[in-house]
């Protein structure tokens, strides 16, 4: 069996590569569940007009509990998961009631060290989700003067996040390193990032712009999982290693995290582990230990059983904590203990119930240290028996977003069997969806149906439906043209925009079974805003193969003459880059094929190469062309440009490149146990600068060493001889990784 550490390290909502030996990290997690280790810095934007600056909420330089009179230690600063937010993670003060509302400000605080390198006036922005008007409120400081001293947030509905720029400014006069400080004046406010910028009335939009912590690790992908309903026991398939947050521990588990370890025995060849150190929580601590944090969205209610593959190797000293959504927690001992991965259950005694169906928090919390756990499946099924290593994971894909283009008739272009999303019937057609069928005469040889059953969707919400999102880039009447092979006067579907019926039945016509014919449907959309926006489609009556749907601005359009017909457009991830590949079917007067990519599939594209197009051709043609500087995480799509320079857009795909990085960086202490001296030894792949750091095992730093390091192997020399004995963490950061080892000072 070959167990050595993966060549890359998640902290908390990062990726780092990092070394191949198994060895414990300093946890770059957030400040706020770990205070004084990792201890963030901030700086700002080189080349920005505004001077931005951006941190992350919970990645705090040092926090604090509240000093209010009658607060516990608990009301502090915590992390928690959601996969909509910056990163994966936010703050939020979690207890109930506990306000700090008069002066002067003692309540829980976050800290921020910015070193600013230019004067001015500066403005504040927070990205925030308040509740409710009892839990919207903060204060806030620079170098301990507030400038805010009661900010009110605007309550935001259904939880979403939102941006908004404080009321009051601050002035830098001199640069340097200044403090922020954001105070608790009442709990519950979830608080997701903090921008400060010299621009006033600046537009911030989804989770803002990329950190400026310095030193940051590239932002890895934020994974969140969802049950797959099509399986009888309603599964939801996690890799321990891929949570949706990692969350370090906090005190008495400070500077503790979940590693992940490499194994070719393990699925994903890979798993996760709180290194050894003897320690254990239990249920006045368990919530203070390192957390796996898995963002899931349940379709079903009811009981839901956990089910773990794991490699216990001694007997009772391998348990976990499990949790639903920070109030279910469920103590889960690992019984077998043979030392070979296996399934493990505990039956109701780690079970937990959703009441409704939504999305949701499970956590892995750490019992025992030295528990490695490689595979995570809730069902609502107690007698599932997985086996081997288990069903393929069930991370949620990003839906497809349609783009409308800029020609004349402002087409929107949407394969029927690509939607969006799409949800399965309800009430007298339960059980009914949409499924996809071959056919060469089809664009893109599939098409979509509910197979003929008899039954008919009476409801408004009860038929199957699809759904697709599309970004509209004008506004006004738009209509609908169906590619269909309708098969009797059984027909009708309905339609939806923005969840708003259209109309009651939309028949589509004419019938005949045997070619595809485009219709022009009765519903016009008006569109009142550029932007996103929903069109669903939810059967009516059942047994109608629908190829395509077009979205076009013109009552008179040809759907049957579109200048390109694309047949497939995919992605494939190569170690030279990542592949892009599309096919043609019909091409009349195309100019240009155009490959483009953005980060997060909406906004911000460039372009990563052009093909020049047939021009006019009614044959089958095959294209590629390789993006050799792929992002970690992109989307992508094809811009095809016409000879009047009118342009096209294909469907979104998604790539992500998550294979391992290779880096033989390494790091040794001798001797350990040491007295009076110790040598540090590291090998470089290459020439890099290596700083290396010594705390106390409360985290606090005692010595900071900056070493131009060569290639091949490097020592240093600590004197030690001031130090009383104990336990100390010798600590390396190279190459982006982070490599601790523990040192025994006698």
């Amino acid at each position: 069996m070959n167990n050595t550490l993966l060549p890359f390290r998640f902290s908390p909502r990062r990726l780092l590569v990092a070394a191949l030996l198994l060895i414990t990290y300093l946890p770059l997690a957030a400040a706020t569940v770990s205070p004084g280790c990792g201890t963030p810095t901030y700086t700002q934007y080189a080349n920005t007009a505004e001077g931005l600056i951006v941190m992350e909420a919970e990645r705090a330089t040092r926090s604090a509990a509240s000093q209010q009179a009658g607060h516990s230690s608990e009301v502090t600063w915590t992390e928690r998961t959601r996969g909509d937010a910056s990163d994966g993670g936010y703050a939020i003060v979690a207890t109930k009631a506990q306000h700090a509302g008069s002066l002067p400000a003692n309540g829980a605080r976050l800290e921020y060290d910015i070193e600013f390198t230019r004067s001015g006036t500066y403005y504040l922005y927070l990205r925030h989700a308040a509740p409710n008007s009892n839990d919207n409120s903060v204060r806030v400081a620079l170098d301990g003067v507030l400038f805010e001293e009661e900010l009110q947030l605007d309550v935001v509905s259904g939880g979403n996040w939102t941006w908004q720029q404080g009321g009051s400014s601050f002035t830098i006069n001199s640069r340097g390193t200044h403090t922020l400080t954001i105070y608790h004046r009442e709990d519950g406010l979830p608080l997701d990032k903090v921008v400060l910028s010299t621009f006033s009335g600046r537009a911030l939009v989804g989770t803002g712009p990329t950190t400026t912590e310095v030193d940051a690790a590239a932002a890895r992908d934020i994974p969140t999982y969802e049950q797959d309903t099509t399986v009888s026991r309603n599964l939801i398939v996690m890799e321990a290693e891929l949570p949706t947050n990692f969350v370090g521990g906090r005190s008495p588990f400070t500077c503790r995290e979940w590693t992940v370890v490499s194994d070719a025995e393990a699925s994903n060849e890979a798993y996760a582990i709180v290194p050894e150190a003897g320690e254990r929580s239990d249920s006045a601590t368990f919530n203070k230990g390192p957390r796996l944090e898995f963002a899931v969205k349940f379709f079903r209610t009811g009981r839901h059983y956990v089910y773990v593959r794991h490699r216990g190797t001694v007997p009772g000293k391998n348990s976990i904590w499990t949790d639903f959504n920070y109030a279910d927690e469920d103590e889960f001992h690992l019984d077998k203990n043979a030392g070979n991965w296996d399934w493990e259950t505990d039956g109701t005694n780690a079970s937990f119930v959703v009441a409704t169906p939504g999305t949701y928090v499970f956590s892995i919390l750490m019992r025992e240290d030295g528990t490695p756990i490689d595979k995570i499946i809730l069902s609502t099924s107690s007698t599932y028996a997985p086996s081997g290593t288990g069903p393929a994971t069930t991370e949620c894909v990003q839906p497809i977003v349609y783009q409308q283009d800029d020609s004349n008739n402002r087409l929107v272009v949407m394969p029927a069997e690509t939607p969006s999303s799409s949800s399965p019937g309800q009430n007298a057609v339960a059980g009914l969806e949409w499924e996809n069928f071959s056919d060469p005469d089809a664009e893109g040889g599939t098409y979509t149906v509910v197979n003929t059953t008899g039954k008919e969707a009476k409801l408004n919400d009860d038929g199957p439906a699809l759904t697709y999102e599309i970004d509209f880039n004008t506004t006004g009447d738009h209509y609908i043209y169906v590619r269909h092979r309708s098969v009797s006067s059984g027909n009708s579907v309905r339609f939806f925009f923005d969840g708003v019926r259209l109309e009651d039945m939309t028949d589509l016509r004419p019938i005949n079974s045997s070619e595809w014919n485009y219709t022009r449907v009765i519903p016009t959309i008006n569109v009142p805003t550029a932007g996103r926006h929903t069109l669903t489609m939810r059967m009516r009556e059942d047994g109608t193969p629908i190829d395509q749907l077009i979205i076009s601005r013109s009552p008179t359009f040809d759907a049957s003459a579109m200048p390109v017909t694309l047949t497939d457009f995919s992605g494939t991830v190569l170690d030279e880059g990542n592949l892009l590949s599309w096919t043609t079917a019909h091409e009349d007067h195309t100019a240009t094929h155009i490959i483009e990519r953005s980060p997060g599939g909406k906004g911000q594209w460039e372009t990563v190469g052009q093909v020049a197009a047939a021009g006019t051709s009614n044959r089958s043609l095959d294209y590629q062309l390789t993006d050799r500087a792929p992002l970690p995480l992109a989307y992508y799509r094809l811009r095809t440009v016409d000879l009047d320079g009118s342009t096209s857009f294909s469907p979104l795909i998604r790539l992500a490149r998550t294979q391992r990085l290779r880096v033989e960086t390494t790091l040794e202490l001798y001797p350990n146990p040491a007295h009076g001296h110790t040598t540090i030894a590291f090998a470089l792949p290459q020439e890099s600068e290596a700083v290396v750091r010594l705390h106390d095992f409360s985290g606090q730093l005692l010595t900071t060493r900056s070493i131009a390091g060569k290639q091949g192997t490097n020592r240093l020399t600590l004197d030690l001889g001031h130090l009383p004995p104990g336990t100390y963490s010798v600590s390396a950061r190279v190459n982006g990784a982070l490599l601790l080892r523990r040192l025994t000072v006698q």
